[in-house]
C-alpha cells in the first residue's frame, strides 16, 4: 500500500510505499508526527502509527493514483506556536535573571523548553506532570525551611523527582537531535544527570552548598547552551520547529 504524506498541514506529497516511508523517516525528511493517508482512502493518521501497525511482510502493489485527494485533517495541522523552539535570550541573560528572581525565571524558561521538546518530538513523556510535582516540592520545602530537619523530606523527594524530570526532558531532546541527524555537539545526558545529582545533594548541606551551587550553575549553562545549539541546527534543517524571531 502507498500513502500520501502531509507535514504540518502542507500540500500532500507522494505517494510513497512502506519502505520509502521508513527511509524518509530514518533520514529525517518526515517526522513520526507527519500525517499519512492511504491512496484511495479518506482518513489521515500519523506516519508513526502507520509504520507501527504495518506487517513485516512485503506489501501488495499500490492501486492506481486517485484523481482527487481527501481533505487534510484540521487537527493536528502543525505544532502549537507556543510550543516551538525559541532562543530569544543568551545563556548569560537566562542565568542572571534566574539568580535575580531566585530561580523563578529559570523555572519558567525551563517549562517552555520542556514543553517544546515534548510537543515536537511527539513524545508521551510525563515531563509536564513531573515539572509541577517538582515545583510543588520546592514550595513545600520553602514553607518548611524554618522547621528543619522536616524540610529534608521534600528536599530529598525534589532531588529524585528532578532527576527523573531531567532524564525525561533529555530523552525528548535526544529524539529531536536524531531527527536533525545528530552531530550538534550537545553535552551527554550522563553529564547533565551527574552534575544535577551532585549539585542537588551538596546543596542540601551548608558546607556542600559552597560547591553545590557552582555545580548547579555549570549544569544550567550546559543545558542552556545545548538548547541554543539545538535551535541553530533546527534553523538549518527544520525551520518549522523554530518560533518566528528566534
Amino acid at each position: 500500500m502507498q500513502y500520501w504524506i502531509s507535514e504540518h498541514g502542507s500540500e500532500p506529497v507522494g505517494p510513497f510505499g512502506m519502505e520509502a516511508l521508513r527511509e524518509h523517516l530514518r533520514t529525517g525528511k518526515f517526522s513520526r508526527r507527519a500525517m499519512a493517508c492511504p491512496v484511495g482512502g479518506s482518513s489521515w493518521i500519523p506516519i508513526g502509527q502507520v509504520l507501527d501497525e504495518a506487517p513485516t511482510s512485503a506489501t501488495a502493489p499500490a492501486p492506481p493514483t486517485p484523481p482527487e485527494l481527501p481533505p487534510l485533517p484540521k487537527s493536528p495541522a502543525g505544532p502549537d506556536p507556543a510550543r516551538l523552539l525559541r532562543s530569544d535570550m543568551g545563556t548569560g541573560t537566562v542565568i542572571l535573571l534566574s539568580i535575580i528572581t531566585l530561580s523563578i525565571f529559570g523555572l519558567v524558561w525551563f517549562y517552555g523548553v520542556l514543553s517544546s521538546y515534548r510537543s515536537l518530538s511527539g513524545s508521551r513523556s510525563e515531563t509536564l506532570t513531573l515539572f509541577w510535582c517538582y515545583v510543588g516540592l520546592l514550595i513545600i520545602s520553602v514553607l518548611l525551611y524554618a522547621a528543619w530537619p522536616l524540610s529534608l523530606l521534600p528536599d530529598l523527594a525534589g532531588v529524585v523527582v528532578g532527576f527523573v524530570l531531567l532524564s525525561a526532558v533529555l530523552s525528548d531532546r535526544a529524539i529531536l537531535e536524531r531527527e536533525l541527524e545528530g552531530g550538534i555537539g550537545l553535552h551527554s545526558a550522563a553529564t547533565h544527570l551527574a552534575l544535577w545529582i551532585a549539585a542537588s545533594l551538596l546543596i542540601l548541606t551548608l558546607v556542600g552548598m559552597i560547591v553545590g551551587l557552582p555545580l548547579a550553575i555549570v549544569q544550567a549553562i550546559f543545558f542552556i547552551s545545548d538548547h541554543q545549539r539545538l535551535v541553530q541546527a533546527a534553523k538549518q534543517n527544520r525551520r518549522e520547529w523554530v518560533a518566528p524571531g528566534s
